[in-house]
């Protein structure tokens, strides 16, 4: 009977897969392998998108149970809209980037109709789909929401105030002030002194040449629908990744392999 593994592994997920994508770029002789699932390898943009996800929300009235509703029926919208684009009807979106849906097909069209939105939800959801971008630079800062996943326990269905406190308090230790106001946040102005205060937390170096030639073997997954961990910077990470690495002559086949799932918890 084969024994315990004697190669030392590193397997985690969400905040523990970013930390396995740092250990391979800081520490490349440390782990024979990585497991990275779920990872968020920029930090600094992801708090900065709850933020904005936060406001964009709160502006619209998605508090509360008005929020739960209309999530739900924006989701079960984006996937009745886009669940037969792979020809098969199974309540899956197989491919978010491909579904085009348009939240605001679903705006009430008369005074007294139920499961339907107002104006300003549709708005907002459908704002936060959208990349979001330094407002005066045009910088990319994280991309937008997966069509499918609206309706997400982790970002959405708070029910009373002070919501999303983890995106909250990233700005309040960047500026070492416990009292800064949230009211106050412009995203010019402020994102970068997040990234100065903690952009060491990203993982965002791409070349993995010293644990590639340490010897080290990765894997990374992802599911579509993860509204916290947006998968869509981590399809333009490895596509960046794959390039740098093809450029210094070293395939990914072999050592790093990414799988995409449904959904995952």
């Amino acid at each position: 009977m084969a024994g315990p593994s004697k190669s030392p592994i590193l397997n985690g997920c969400s905040d523990g897969g970013r930390q396995g994508l740092k250990a391979a770029q800081m520490f490349p002789k440390d782990f024979d392998g990585i497991i990275a699932g779920s990872a968020f390898p920029n930090n600094t943009g992801n708090e900065t998108w709850a933020f904005t996800d936060l406001i964009n929300s709160v502006n619209a009235g998605l508090v509360g149970a008005p929020r739960t509703a209309a999530l739900t029926i924006a989701q079960n919208g984006a996937t009745a809209a886009c669940d037969a684009l792979d020809s098969v009807t199974d309540g899956l979106i197989r491919d978010p980037r491909v579904c085009h849906f348009d939240p605001h097909t679903l705006v009430c069209k008369k005074t007294g109709q139920t499961a339907c939105l107002t104006e300003a939800q549709a708005d907002a959801i459908k704002a936060n789909y959208r990349t979001l971008r330094d407002p005066v630079t045009g910088k990319y800062v994280m991309s937008g929401m997966m069509r499918g996943s609206e309706f997400n326990q982790a970002t959405f269905n708070f029910t009373a105030p002070p919501f999303n406190l983890f995106a909250i308090n990233a700005y309040k230790l960047a500026y070492n002030n416990p009292n800064w106001d949230p009211a106050t946040f412009n995203l010019h102005r402020d994102l970068p002194v997040l990234e100065t205060a903690l952009g060491s937390n990203n993982a965002l170096d791409t070349d993995l040449r010293p644990f590639k030639n340490a010897g080290g073997k990765l894997i990374q997954w992802h599911g579509w629908t993860m509204a916290l961990r947006l998968l869509d910077l981590l399809l333009s990470f490895m596509g960046k990744r794959s390039k740098e690495l093809a450029g210094a002559g070293i395939m990914m086949r072999g050592w790093t392999t990414y799988r995409a799932s449904i959904a995952c918890s």
